[in-house]
């Protein structure tokens, strides 16, 4: 019999947790230790009985203090949002903070509506990343602010050395990776720099607006149809939708935006990124697959291989979930396993190589 996964509930409303606590009760392998208002007592329970696992509604009042380390605590979160802008904005602050992951809310129907989508996302997350061993080892790391980048040389010129651009698949553990590398891999490198972070529509906006204010002299956008790519640009794919990467009739990088099928479940996809990264920039991309669950990367990184391309995948230390980077392993096409802080640096050496 699996080991059980010990959860706390915090959500400000009495009704909502009660309705969770009897659903999730139905699930053989969890076990509810606490159901509380605020991440503050959720402690106050957790110093007697340490729980696995915090399901938090990213709007309690102290969610965020406890994840930016104020209060400490040692159990990974999942934070619970809805679609408002002002949710997004708290829940990239949360991701980028520590957080594990979040679930979103419906935007339509009632609680009863809500409590069974929740039940739903945390059963599958919880196949994915809940065993003693995994959440032993975050508790230990998971909470660490990210460092602060380090003085850096002046960027690089796009036109010297071997490389045009650099294209990032990330997922799970995202923000707050993406929140402590790009402003060293700014400060390192002037190249067009494409993002596929799976998220839904609405949240993108927000980690754009965040990850754009951690890199000073560099736009952070959402990318749009049509865009032309500039050197120096970061751009994330919008949420729910695919980012891909052509040729305009006088040969210029130009981003384009599709609602086409998701592939392997993700829209944006990272595979996606990738073989249209090949296309467009042959050898001269390095693509970056960072922390998240799920295959999606690997088989995009065939085309990059083909042409020549440059592979780094994320170490399983560093990782939040090594599912992505994991799977690119496993494809036997990458060419550099790195821990998260040296990523930065070796994309500006292949910058320096003919």
């Amino acid at each position: 019999m699996a080991e059980l996964i010990r959860i706390i509930i915090v959500h400000p409303s009495r009704t909502f947790r009660s309705s969770l606590e009897d659903a999730l009760a139905e699930e053989p392998d969890i076990q509810i230790t606490g159901s509380v208002r605020t991440c503050r007592n959720a402690m106050d329970i957790g110093r007697r009985r340490p729980p696995d696992l915090l399901v938090s509604d990213v709007g309690a009042e102290d969610c965020l203090s406890v994840l930016e380390g104020k209060d400490k605590f040692a159990a990974p979160m999942i934070v619970l949002a809805g679609r408002s802008p002002e949710h997004a904005i708290a829940t990239i602050k949360a991701l980028e903070a520590g957080a594990f992951d979040f679930m979103l809310l419906p935007d339509h129907g009632g609680p009863d509506e809500a409590v069974a989508s929740v039940r739903r996302q945390l059963s599958v997350k919880l196949r994915h990343f809940a065993s003693k061993r995994i959440l032993a080892g975050m508790r230990e790391n998971l909470f660490k602010p990210a460092p602060l980048a380090p003085a850096c040389p002046a960027p690089e010129s796009v036109g010297s050395g071997r490389l045009r651009a650099v294209a990032v698949g990330v997922s799970t553990g995202g923000p707050k990776i993406l929140a402590q590398i790009m402003p060293a891999l700014c400060n390192l490198t002037g190249l067009p720099i494409f993002i596929a972070q799976h998220m839904p529509p609405g949240f993108t906006t927000s980690l754009a607006q965040s990850l754009d204010a951690k890199c000073p002299g560099h736009s952070v956008i959402e990318a749009d149809d049509g865009r032309t790519v500039e050197p120096g640009g970061i751009y994330i794919a919008p949420g729910g939708r695919h980012m891909l990467l052509e040729r305009d009739a006088d040969h210029r990088p130009v981003i384009r935006i599709s609602d086409h099928a998701p592939e392997e479940g993700c829209r944006p996809s990272v595979n996606v990124l990738f073989r249209s990264a090949a296309r467009v920039f042959g050898s001269r991309v390095a693509a970056v697959v960072l922390t998240g669950m799920g295959t999606d990367g690997a088989k995009g990184l065939a085309d990059l291989k083909r042409v020549g391309g440059h592979v780094i995948a994320q170490d399983e230390a560093t990782s939040t979930v090594w599912g992505m980077p994991g799977a690119a392993v496993a494809s036997g096409l990458v060419d550099d396993v790195l821990p998260a802080a040296e990523i930065p640096s070796r994309i500006a050496k292949l910058m320096r190589q003919d």
